[in-house]
Protein backbone atom coordinates (compact mmCIF):
# COMPACT_ATOMS: atom_id res chain seq x y z
CA UNK A 1 0.00 0.00 0.00
CA UNK A 2 1.43 3.72 -1.07
CA UNK A 3 0.88 6.09 2.50
CA UNK A 4 1.05 9.25 -0.08
CA UNK A 5 -1.34 7.62 -2.49
CA UNK A 6 -4.18 6.41 0.65
CA UNK A 7 -3.92 10.16 1.37
CA UNK A 8 -3.96 11.81 -2.03
CA UNK A 9 -0.91 13.79 -1.11
CA UNK A 10 2.49 14.26 -3.15
CA UNK A 11 5.74 12.80 -1.30
CA UNK A 12 6.94 16.25 -0.82
CA UNK A 13 4.06 16.94 1.26
CA UNK A 14 4.09 18.97 4.48
CA UNK A 15 2.97 17.58 8.00
CA UNK A 16 -0.01 20.30 7.70
CA UNK A 17 -0.86 18.98 4.16
CA UNK A 18 -0.46 15.45 5.68
CA UNK A 19 -2.82 16.38 8.30
CA UNK A 20 -5.81 18.30 6.27
CA UNK A 21 -5.82 15.35 3.97
CA UNK A 22 -6.08 12.35 6.54
CA UNK A 23 -8.89 14.69 8.46
CA UNK A 24 -10.80 15.31 4.94
CA UNK A 25 -10.62 11.34 4.41
CA UNK A 26 -11.58 10.36 7.75
CA UNK A 27 -14.59 12.05 7.94
CA UNK A 28 -15.41 11.23 4.47
CA UNK A 29 -14.52 7.18 5.73
CA UNK A 30 -15.74 7.16 9.39
CA UNK A 31 -17.91 4.11 9.79
CA UNK A 32 -20.64 5.35 12.16
CA UNK A 33 -20.93 7.77 9.30
CA UNK A 34 -23.67 7.17 6.52
CA UNK A 35 -21.69 5.81 3.71
CA UNK A 36 -18.84 5.28 5.75
CA UNK A 37 -16.35 2.47 5.11
CA UNK A 38 -14.44 1.11 7.86
CA UNK A 39 -11.60 -0.44 5.80
CA UNK A 40 -10.69 2.65 3.87
CA UNK A 41 -10.68 4.38 7.36
CA UNK A 42 -8.32 1.60 8.88
CA UNK A 43 -5.99 2.25 5.77
CA UNK A 44 -6.40 6.02 6.36
CA UNK A 45 -5.28 6.11 9.87
CA UNK A 46 -2.49 4.06 9.40
CA UNK A 47 -1.06 5.87 6.44
CA UNK A 48 -1.39 9.06 8.70
CA UNK A 49 0.20 7.12 11.77
CA UNK A 50 3.24 6.61 9.34
CA UNK A 51 3.30 9.68 7.75
CA UNK A 52 2.97 12.15 10.52
CA UNK A 53 5.68 10.50 12.62
CA UNK A 54 8.86 12.19 11.10
CA UNK A 55 11.00 9.22 11.93
CA UNK A 56 8.81 6.35 10.58
CA UNK A 57 8.11 8.59 7.51
CA UNK A 58 12.25 8.60 6.92
CA UNK A 59 12.31 4.91 7.18
CA UNK A 60 9.09 4.19 5.01
CA UNK A 61 10.36 6.78 2.29
CA UNK A 62 14.31 4.86 2.43
CA UNK A 63 11.99 0.84 2.50
CA UNK A 64 9.06 1.57 0.02
CA UNK A 65 7.06 -0.77 -0.47
CA UNK A 66 9.22 -3.50 1.90
CA UNK A 67 8.49 -1.38 5.14
CA UNK A 68 5.14 -2.84 6.20
CA UNK A 69 6.95 -6.01 5.62
CA UNK A 70 9.70 -4.97 7.86
CA UNK A 71 7.31 -3.60 10.32
CA UNK A 72 5.82 -7.08 10.83
CA UNK A 73 9.00 -8.66 11.21
CA UNK A 74 10.28 -5.91 13.96
CA UNK A 75 12.89 -4.69 11.80
CA UNK A 76 12.00 -1.19 11.16
CA UNK A 77 12.91 0.03 15.20
CA UNK A 78 11.16 2.53 16.66
CA UNK A 79 7.45 2.23 15.00
CA UNK A 80 4.49 1.25 16.91
CA UNK A 81 2.41 -1.46 15.29
CA UNK A 82 -1.31 0.07 14.28
CA UNK A 83 -3.32 -2.68 16.05
CA UNK A 84 -6.69 -1.29 15.50
CA UNK A 85 -9.06 1.85 16.06
CA UNK A 86 -8.15 2.41 19.11
CA UNK A 87 -5.04 3.22 18.62
CA UNK A 88 -6.18 5.89 16.56
CA UNK A 89 -7.37 7.45 19.93
CA UNK A 90 -4.43 7.10 21.72
CA UNK A 91 -2.75 9.22 19.16
CA UNK A 92 -5.33 12.43 19.85
CA UNK A 93 -6.62 11.51 23.17
CA UNK A 94 -4.24 9.39 25.14
CA UNK A 95 -6.69 5.89 25.50
CA UNK A 96 -8.63 4.23 23.52
CA UNK A 97 -11.39 6.21 23.98
CA UNK A 98 -11.29 9.40 22.33
CA UNK A 99 -13.37 12.72 21.51
CA UNK A 100 -14.53 12.45 17.69
CA UNK A 101 -15.78 16.26 18.38
CA UNK A 102 -12.12 17.57 18.28
CA UNK A 103 -11.26 15.81 15.09
CA UNK A 104 -14.33 16.22 13.12
CA UNK A 105 -15.69 19.12 14.41
CA UNK A 106 -16.92 20.19 11.09
CA UNK A 107 -18.72 16.92 10.62
CA UNK A 108 -20.44 16.76 14.11
CA UNK A 109 -21.23 20.86 14.56
CA UNK A 110 -18.19 21.99 16.35
CA UNK A 111 -15.52 21.09 19.22
CA UNK A 112 -16.52 19.52 22.12
CA UNK A 113 -16.74 22.98 24.25
CA UNK A 114 -18.53 25.13 21.96
CA UNK A 115 -21.85 25.86 21.93
CA UNK A 116 -24.39 24.53 19.08
CA UNK A 117 -24.33 26.91 15.89
CA UNK A 118 -27.06 29.05 15.31
CA UNK A 119 -28.24 28.42 11.89
CA UNK A 120 -29.15 30.91 9.28
CA UNK A 121 -32.07 30.94 7.57
CA UNK A 122 -32.79 30.50 4.39
CA UNK A 123 -32.05 32.65 1.10
CA UNK A 124 -35.05 33.66 -0.68
CA UNK A 125 -34.24 33.71 -4.53
CA UNK A 126 -36.96 35.12 -6.91
CA UNK A 127 -37.09 36.51 -10.62
CA UNK A 128 -38.72 40.13 -11.19
CA UNK A 129 -39.55 41.51 -14.65
CA UNK A 130 -39.45 45.04 -14.67
CA UNK A 131 -39.84 48.22 -17.69
CA UNK A 132 -37.43 49.52 -19.28
CA UNK A 133 -38.00 53.20 -17.65
CA UNK A 134 -37.69 51.90 -14.85
CA UNK A 135 -33.78 51.03 -15.51
CA UNK A 136 -33.86 54.14 -16.59
CA UNK A 137 -35.24 56.47 -14.22
CA UNK A 138 -35.24 54.31 -11.18
CA UNK A 139 -38.17 53.14 -9.27
CA UNK A 140 -39.26 52.20 -5.85
CA UNK A 141 -41.15 48.23 -6.64
CA UNK A 142 -43.17 46.01 -3.91
CA UNK A 143 -43.40 43.08 -3.47
CA UNK A 144 -44.93 40.13 -1.21
CA UNK A 145 -43.78 37.03 0.13
CA UNK A 146 -45.01 34.41 1.87
CA UNK A 147 -42.05 33.27 4.11
CA UNK A 148 -40.96 32.49 7.33
CA UNK A 149 -40.38 35.48 9.41
CA UNK A 150 -38.94 36.55 13.00
CA UNK A 151 -42.11 36.20 15.15
CA UNK A 152 -43.21 40.03 16.43
CA UNK A 153 -44.39 38.65 20.17
CA UNK A 154 -41.23 37.53 20.91
CA UNK A 155 -38.67 39.39 18.84
CA UNK A 156 -37.41 36.16 17.58
CA UNK A 157 -36.37 34.59 21.05
CA UNK A 158 -39.30 32.09 21.33
CA UNK A 159 -39.54 33.09 25.14
CA UNK A 160 -43.03 34.24 26.50
CA UNK A 161 -43.47 38.01 27.23
CA UNK A 162 -41.95 38.63 30.60
CA UNK A 163 -40.99 35.40 30.69
CA UNK A 164 -36.97 34.49 31.21
CA UNK A 165 -34.79 31.24 30.62
CA UNK A 166 -33.48 28.36 32.84
CA UNK A 167 -30.79 25.94 32.36
CA UNK A 168 -31.31 22.69 29.84
CA UNK A 169 -31.55 19.88 32.07
CA UNK A 170 -30.22 17.44 29.55
CA UNK A 171 -27.12 18.75 28.90
CA UNK A 172 -26.60 21.22 32.25
CA UNK A 173 -26.40 24.04 30.50
CA UNK A 174 -23.78 22.78 28.33
CA UNK A 175 -25.27 22.87 24.75
CA UNK A 176 -23.82 19.39 23.99
CA UNK A 177 -24.16 15.82 25.08
CA UNK A 178 -21.52 13.61 24.79
CA UNK A 179 -22.78 9.57 23.55
CA UNK A 180 -20.10 6.29 24.11
CA UNK A 181 -20.64 3.18 21.90
CA UNK A 182 -18.64 0.32 21.80
CA UNK A 183 -17.87 -1.57 18.19
CA UNK A 184 -15.30 -3.96 16.98
CA UNK A 185 -12.95 -0.76 16.75
CA UNK A 186 -12.90 0.32 19.96
CA UNK A 187 -14.83 2.50 22.14
CA UNK A 188 -15.93 5.59 20.85
CA UNK A 189 -16.76 9.15 22.42
CA UNK A 190 -18.80 11.87 20.16
CA UNK A 191 -19.90 15.08 20.91
CA UNK A 192 -23.32 16.00 19.52
CA UNK A 193 -25.60 19.15 19.89
CA UNK A 194 -28.36 18.61 22.74
CA UNK A 195 -31.53 18.17 20.89
CA UNK A 196 -33.57 19.78 23.73
CA UNK A 197 -32.10 23.00 23.16
CA UNK A 198 -30.16 23.14 20.06
CA UNK A 199 -26.80 23.91 21.69
CA UNK A 200 -27.77 27.31 23.88
CA UNK A 201 -27.76 25.27 27.47
CA UNK A 202 -30.98 26.60 28.73
CA UNK A 203 -34.36 27.01 27.54
CA UNK A 204 -37.19 28.88 28.07
CA UNK A 205 -39.11 28.99 31.47
CA UNK A 206 -42.51 29.27 29.26
CA UNK A 207 -42.81 29.41 25.08
CA UNK A 208 -44.11 32.47 23.22
CA UNK A 209 -47.86 31.27 22.56
CA UNK A 210 -47.53 32.91 19.21
CA UNK A 211 -44.43 30.50 17.59
CA UNK A 212 -44.13 27.83 19.91
CA UNK A 213 -41.22 28.71 20.83
CA UNK A 214 -39.38 28.82 17.53
CA UNK A 215 -38.87 32.17 16.98
CA UNK A 216 -40.56 32.56 13.51
CA UNK A 217 -43.97 32.22 12.03
CA UNK A 218 -44.90 32.11 8.52
CA UNK A 219 -46.60 35.54 7.47
CA UNK A 220 -46.88 37.42 4.21
CA UNK A 221 -44.36 40.37 4.00
CA UNK A 222 -44.24 43.46 1.85
CA UNK A 223 -40.84 44.47 1.05
CA UNK A 224 -40.03 47.57 -0.63
CA UNK A 225 -37.01 47.83 -2.62
CA UNK A 226 -35.26 50.66 -5.36
CA UNK A 227 -34.43 49.74 -8.85
CA UNK A 228 -31.02 51.19 -9.51
CA UNK A 229 -30.73 53.32 -12.61
CA UNK A 230 -28.70 51.07 -14.78
CA UNK A 231 -29.27 47.73 -13.99
CA UNK A 232 -28.91 45.33 -16.40
CA UNK A 233 -30.93 42.13 -17.34
CA UNK A 234 -29.53 38.73 -15.34
CA UNK A 235 -28.49 41.29 -12.34
CA UNK A 236 -29.51 40.73 -8.73
CA UNK A 237 -30.65 42.88 -6.16
CA UNK A 238 -29.49 41.45 -2.89
CA UNK A 239 -31.44 42.49 0.43
CA UNK A 240 -29.75 41.36 3.53
CA UNK A 241 -31.95 40.10 6.19
CA UNK A 242 -34.81 40.09 4.12
CA UNK A 243 -35.17 35.89 3.18
CA UNK A 244 -36.10 33.33 5.46
CA UNK A 245 -35.68 33.69 9.46
CA UNK A 246 -33.43 31.27 11.10
CA UNK A 247 -34.53 27.75 12.49
CA UNK A 248 -32.92 28.72 15.71
CA UNK A 249 -33.78 31.22 17.67
CA UNK A 250 -31.75 34.67 17.61
CA UNK A 251 -30.44 33.00 14.35
CA UNK A 252 -29.69 35.94 11.67
CA UNK A 253 -32.51 36.07 8.27
CA UNK A 254 -31.62 34.87 4.89
CA UNK A 255 -31.19 36.91 2.42
CA UNK A 256 -33.83 38.35 -0.52
CA UNK A 257 -32.16 37.81 -4.24
CA UNK A 258 -33.71 39.45 -6.80
CA UNK A 259 -33.22 38.49 -10.36
CA UNK A 260 -33.61 41.17 -13.16
CA UNK A 261 -35.08 40.87 -16.50
CA UNK A 262 -37.12 43.39 -19.04
CA UNK A 263 -40.09 43.05 -20.70
CA UNK A 264 -39.66 43.72 -24.40
CA UNK A 265 -40.37 47.35 -25.47
CA UNK A 266 -42.52 49.17 -27.92
CA UNK A 267 -39.77 50.98 -29.60
CA UNK A 268 -36.60 50.36 -28.21
CA UNK A 269 -33.85 47.92 -28.14
CA UNK A 270 -31.31 47.66 -26.00
CA UNK A 271 -27.35 46.91 -25.58
CA UNK A 272 -25.18 48.23 -22.80
CA UNK A 273 -26.07 51.58 -22.22
CA UNK A 274 -27.41 52.16 -25.53
CA UNK A 275 -30.59 52.26 -26.62
CA UNK A 276 -31.70 51.19 -30.39
CA UNK A 277 -34.71 52.61 -32.93
CA UNK A 278 -35.72 51.51 -36.31
CA UNK A 279 -37.22 55.01 -37.82
CA UNK A 280 -39.31 54.06 -40.73
CA UNK A 281 -38.35 56.78 -43.67
CA UNK A 282 -39.50 57.52 -47.06
CA UNK A 283 -37.30 57.31 -50.01
CA UNK A 284 -37.67 60.63 -51.02
CA UNK A 285 -36.61 61.73 -47.42
CA UNK A 286 -33.31 59.72 -48.12
CA UNK A 287 -32.89 61.25 -51.07
CA UNK A 288 -33.49 64.61 -50.56
CA UNK A 289 -33.34 65.08 -46.61
CA UNK A 290 -36.01 66.57 -44.15
CA UNK A 291 -36.91 66.10 -39.95
CA UNK A 292 -39.13 63.26 -39.10
CA UNK A 293 -40.06 62.72 -35.26
CA UNK A 294 -38.59 60.02 -33.01
CA UNK A 295 -39.48 58.63 -29.80
CA UNK A 296 -36.85 58.93 -26.97
CA UNK A 297 -37.03 57.92 -23.40
CA UNK A 298 -37.80 61.48 -22.34
CA UNK A 299 -40.80 62.01 -25.09
CA UNK A 300 -40.66 62.79 -29.23
CA UNK A 301 -38.08 64.75 -30.57
CA UNK A 302 -37.48 65.89 -34.39
CA UNK A 303 -34.03 64.71 -35.83
CA UNK A 304 -32.86 65.81 -39.01
CA UNK A 305 -31.91 63.60 -42.09
CA UNK A 306 -29.21 64.56 -43.93
CA UNK A 307 -29.74 64.97 -47.87
CA UNK A 308 -28.39 61.94 -49.85
CA UNK A 309 -29.10 59.58 -46.39
CA UNK A 310 -28.50 55.76 -47.16
CA UNK A 311 -30.62 53.24 -45.98
CA UNK A 312 -29.41 51.58 -42.59
CA UNK A 313 -27.48 54.69 -41.93
CA UNK A 314 -27.40 55.97 -38.15
CA UNK A 315 -28.22 58.93 -36.50
CA UNK A 316 -27.00 58.76 -32.73
CA UNK A 317 -29.05 61.29 -30.36
CA UNK A 318 -26.48 62.14 -27.39
CA UNK A 319 -26.98 61.12 -24.17
CA UNK A 320 -30.97 60.27 -24.60
CA UNK A 321 -29.91 56.64 -23.45
CA UNK A 322 -29.64 54.44 -19.94
CA UNK A 323 -27.80 55.75 -17.54
CA UNK A 324 -24.48 54.61 -16.16
CA UNK A 325 -24.99 51.95 -13.53
CA UNK A 326 -23.30 53.34 -9.87
CA UNK A 327 -21.50 55.65 -12.37
CA UNK A 328 -21.37 59.36 -14.37
CA UNK A 329 -23.25 59.39 -17.72
CA UNK A 330 -25.72 58.01 -20.19
CA UNK A 331 -25.85 56.02 -23.00
CA UNK A 332 -27.07 57.26 -26.16
CA UNK A 333 -30.05 56.80 -28.93
CA UNK A 334 -29.10 55.40 -32.12
CA UNK A 335 -31.47 55.85 -34.64
CA UNK A 336 -31.47 53.61 -37.47
CA UNK A 337 -33.05 55.06 -40.69
CA UNK A 338 -35.31 52.12 -42.60
CA UNK A 339 -36.74 52.61 -45.98
CA UNK A 340 -40.50 52.04 -45.44
CA UNK A 341 -41.79 51.03 -48.73
CA UNK A 342 -45.74 51.74 -49.33
CA UNK A 343 -47.72 48.65 -50.37
CA UNK A 344 -50.37 50.72 -52.13
CA UNK A 345 -50.17 53.26 -54.64
CA UNK A 346 -51.90 55.96 -56.36
CA UNK A 347 -52.12 56.28 -60.28
CA UNK A 348 -50.20 59.90 -60.38
CA UNK A 349 -47.43 58.57 -57.69
CA UNK A 350 -47.05 55.64 -59.83
CA UNK A 351 -46.84 57.56 -63.41
CA UNK A 352 -44.36 59.51 -61.22
CA UNK A 353 -42.25 56.52 -60.57
CA UNK A 354 -42.14 55.43 -63.44
CA UNK A 355 -40.72 58.63 -65.00
CA UNK A 356 -38.04 58.32 -61.98
CA UNK A 357 -37.40 54.43 -63.16
CA UNK A 358 -36.59 56.05 -67.00
CA UNK A 359 -34.50 58.43 -65.81
CA UNK A 360 -32.17 56.19 -64.47
CA UNK A 361 -32.14 58.13 -60.87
Amino acid sequence: MDYYQTLGIERSATADEIKRAYRKLAQKYHPDRAGGNAKKFKEVNEAYQTLSDSQKRTQYDQYGASFEQMRNQGQAGGFRDFRDFATFGEEFGGSGSFNFSDIFGDLFGGGGSSRGRRTRGADINVAMAIDLEDAIFGVDKEINLDKQAVCETCQGSGVAPGSGYKTCEQCKGAGRVRNQSQSIFGLFSIDTVCSSCQGQGKIPDKLCEVCHGQGRQRKNAKIVFKIPKGIQTGQVISLSGQGEAGATPGSQPGDLNIKISFRPHKYFKRAQDDLYYDAPVRFTQLVLGGKIKVPSVQGEVWIKIPRGAQPDSQIRLRGRGVPHLHGHGVGDEIVKLQIDVPRRLTKEQKDLLEKLKLSDL
